[in-house]
């Protein structure tokens, strides 16, 4: 995961893939629905 593109997710300026957020979510050892809280 680049830190450019995580940030322009933050932005609003990068669509995540659904498998991306899944991703995301095990690295931060987290359900995926806890990103959209």
């Amino acid at each position: 995961m680049a830190m450019r593109y995580l940030a322009g997710i933050e932005r609003g300026e990068e669509n995540p893939s659904l498998a991306f957020l899944v991703k995301l979510a095990e690295a931060l050892e987290i359900h995926p629905a806890q990103l959209f809280d």
